[in-house]
């Protein structure tokens, strides 16, 4: 069985580890196994950006994309609305690639039309 390869982008920590732990249960239940899920952590804005641009040029996009709207936990220049980018930049990747977004900050005026 091929793995599938999983792009997390959530920079805290507790989140990151708590959707991590959720995938390998998900994929235990249906697998039986943990070793389908091929899941790279991004911790910050600047580490998804460059993990984006390196599966472009190595031509192996990510085929599920897991990602924060608001970046600003990072302390690397992460912005509330950087997510924004890095998903549009995942679907000029591939558009193959399903794409799943969420944020604290979903009620926030300011980033509505986002």
């Amino acid at each position: 069985m091929r793995k599938v390869r999983i792009l997390l982008a959530e920079d805290i920590k507790a989140y990151r580890d708590e959707l991590i732990e959720k995938l390998r249960d998900y994929e235990f239940d249906k697998f039986g196994s943990n070793d389908i899920l091929d899941i790279t952590k991004a911790e910050s804005y600047v580490k998804a950006d460059q993990l984006l641009e390196d599966s472009r040029r190595s031509d192996t996009p990510f085929e599920v994309f897991f990602c924060d709207i608001d970046f600003t936990e990072d302390q690397k220049g992460g912005k509330r609305d950087s997510g924004f980018h890095l998903i549009e930049k995942a679907f000029e990747i591939s558009s193959m690639t399903n794409i799943y977004t969420y944020s604290g900050q979903f009620k926030a005026l300011d980033l509505y039309d986002g």
